[in-house]
């Protein structure tokens, strides 16, 4: 709203808050939908890589069996990687749930009332 308008912070969030609450079933389904997609996003993001992980250090992917160190508990480094991924993912997805807020909101005001009135 401060981009769209030009106004202060203040007034920008009280316009916002107000367009919000009269969208309100729109904003709590989109949440939802939202929230959703993005824990699918995460937890295949999380489920590919913990499966590369095994498949490596357990020396079944023929390709890298070289490269590969040769662990007896080969667990901790999985989990590790698991909680690293999962960290990862969780950044960007999470740009792309401010990006989905960010059209909604633009989504609302359209079409955009004059700033100045007469």
């Amino acid at each position: 709203m401060i981009a769209v308008y030009g106004t202060n912070f203040c007034t920008s969030a009280r316009n916002a808050f107000s367009l919000l609450m009269r969208n309100i079933i729109r904003v709590v389904v989109l949440d939802k939908v939202t929230d959703f997609l993005l824990f699918l996003g995460k937890l295949l993001i999380v489920g590919g890589v913990g499966v590369l992980a095994f498949f490596f250090f357990t020396h079944r992917i023929k390709l890298v069996e070289d490269t590969a160190p040769t662990l007896n508990y080969y667990w901790v480094p999985i989990l590790t990687v698991l909680v690293g991924s999962y960290l990862i993912a969780h950044g960007f997805l999470s740009v792309f749930g401010m990006c989905v807020d960010t059209l909604f909101l633009c989504f609302c005001e359209w079409p955009p009332r004059d700033p100045h009135p007469i």
